[in-house]
């Protein structure tokens, strides 16, 4: 009874929590410590949750949120730069 217990809190409750507080999916962080024990063995259970979230602000960061370039100030660069003028910043 109460490795039943043990197994509900570790498996559904920990992965919410950490979810919640980390801003995580709990399916990710349960992804994450079963494929960083895999790989890593007992080293890569205590790092699954920081490489989820690492993983999700490079996601977050790169993917989903592309940074828009200033178009303008790169055509008045290269007018510069085919100008032979070389601008300094």
């Amino acid at each position: 009874m109460i490795l039943l217990v043990y197994q509900i809190e570790l498996n559904l409750l920990v992965p919410g929590v950490l979810g919640k507080e980390m801003r995580l999916h709990p399916l990710n962080i349960l992804f994450f410590t079963l494929a960083t024990a895999e790989l890593f063995g007992l080293l890569g259970v205590f790092l699954a949750v920081p490489a989820a979230a690492l993983v999700q602000i490079v996601i977050d960061e790169f993917y989903l949120q592309p940074r828009k370039p200033n178009y303008a100030a790169l055509d008045h660069e290269a007018a510069a730069l085919v100008e032979g003028k070389k601008e300094r910043r």
